[in-house]
């Protein structure tokens, strides 16, 4: 199974990814990596996992890229990851820059959160 890993010491799973989305909102970067069904949990009803990923800048920062940037790069890894053996590799970088006169601040260290069912939400 391959893996990307992220600067928070996670992996992200890339196998059986079913989607991967991203959004910018005021201050945050998300990025949900959604994996095919793992299970059923009931009559008619299965389950999913996702994995979480929300980067948040400074309140008068920026990020250096726009939502389908950041999209294509989590995508790129983890093409290149889905299937393979070994070590991880590095996730994408996301760094936010001072919106005012455009100075890189540098990386942000993301948070993730599993979610799985219902709460994929």
């Amino acid at each position: 199974m391959g893996h990307i890993k992220l600067a928070v010491d996670q992996l992200v799973s890339c196998d059986a990814i079913n989607q991967i989305t991203t959004d910018i909102t005021s201050n945050d970067l998300t990025i949900d990596v959604v994996y095919n069904v793992v299970g059923q949990t009931g009559a008619g009803t299965f389950a999913c996992v996702k994995s979480n990923i929300v980067y948040t800048k400074g309140g008068s920062n920026s990020f250096t890229k726009t939502a389908a940037e950041y999209l294509s790069d989590f995508v790129d890894a983890c093409e290149k990851m889905s299937g393979a053996s070994g070590p991880s590799v590095a996730g994408p970088i996301v760094e936010q820059k001072v919106t005012a006169s455009g100075a890189l601040v540098g990386a942000i260290t993301p948070t993730v959160t599993i979610k799985k069912g219902a709460n994929l939400a």
